[in-house]
């Protein structure tokens, strides 16, 4: 009788544990999915706070603008020629005033907040359009020396995005991609994004994006080459035509003879921006880009969405050229 109370007794606590196994499993088990379910509603709310500020990025372009300027920070700014008569000045005659649109950032929206930025993509020289003695001038500025270097990439560029299988002096077709390894065919097309410069010959990565000052150091008697990089002034997505405000002065430089550029150059700076087109360039771009992070309050985890418009006013609106919306900045 003794011996069954005893066997009982290990039944009853085997059971016990077996229910506390379990009851922990189970436990470990929603507290996991419960995880993942508020991970996933935190991650959608990010989205859709940055996907607000990519709609209020929209709103700010499509609104009345006369032309596009950069402010003493470098920040875009959205001016608008207004006609408001003066007291002094007779009825019949009006004076223009800028009014320009503020760029916001760290919006509160719901439960957390939104942040913004919008680029010019009409401040840049279109890779599908430049000219080669444009592009030469650009790898000159960026400090490409070797002008057999620049003869290269830059015959290689037009090579690359013309239909035709002829390579010109210095560039480069099927019969030279097809010999590297792996071997590639010359896209005989426009470039549809800037990272398929590194395809063409002659062009590096130090002189598409620029060399690393942090770099290992280098032997004295070894001098290397210094490059700004040229991705930072070329687009694949724009009218071609340059915004004269906005243009850096690389570009400028790039574009126009060393006359034009100086008189350019020495006119915006005093001026500060120019409100009508000259120099046969613009004033009021019609490309952009737009970079959205949304984040929740307390949060320092952000979800950014990248998106590159084309905006014609009146009509047919707003058309997306890319989207993004996991964009790793």
């Amino acid at each position: 009788m003794q011996s069954e109370s005893g066997v009982a007794l290990i039944v009853s606590l085997l059971v016990v544990v077996l229910l506390m196994v379990m009851a922990s499993e189970f436990s470990h088990y929603v507290s996991t999915e419960l995880n993942v379910v508020t991970n996933f509603k935190e991650e959608m709310e990010r989205y859709y706070l940055a996907e607000a500020g990519i709609h209020r990025a929209l709103a700010e372009i499509g609104g009345e603008v006369d032309f596009h300027y950069l402010d003493e920070n470098g920040h875009l700014k959205f001016g608008k020629l207004r006609n408001q008569p003066q007291p002094e000045e007779k009825s019949g005659n009006a004076s223009q005033e800028v009014n320009a649109t503020e760029n916001s950032s760290e919006i509160p929206l719901g439960k957390g907040t939104f942040s913004y930025t919008i680029e010019d993509e009409e401040r840049k020289l279109n890779i599908n359009l430049v000219s080669r003695q444009v592009l030469v001038e650009l790898l000159t500025i960026s400090g490409v020396e070797d002008q057999m270097i620049r003869d290269t990439i830059a015959d290689s560029i037009i090579d690359w995005r013309d239909p035709d299988h002829n390579h010109l002096l210095n560039g480069a077709e099927d019969d030279y991609y097809e010999t590297l390894d792996p071997p590639y065919e010359a896209k005989d097309a426009n470039f549809d994004t800037i990272e398929e410069l590194l395809l063409v010959k002659g062009m590096t990565r130090e002189i598409l994006y620029g060399t690393d000052p942090n770099g290992p150091s280098q032997n004295k008697d070894e001098k290397k080459p210094t490059y700004t990089g040229i991705a930072q002034y070329l687009t694949t997505d724009s009218s071609g035509q340059i915004n004269i405000n906005t243009a850096s002065e690389p570009v400028i430089r790039a574009r126009y003879k060393s006359t034009t550029a100086d008189l350019l150059l020495d006119e915006r700076k005093k001026e500060g921006y120019f409100k009508q087109p000259k120099y046969a360039g613009i004033v009021k771009s019609s490309h952009f880009t737009i970079l959205s992070t949304g984040k929740l309050k307390n949060d320092s985890i952000g979800r950014t969405i990248k998106v590159v418009v084309e905006y014609v006013n009146p009509n047919p609106g707003f058309k997306i050229l890319y989207w993004n919306d996991n964009f790793q900045p």
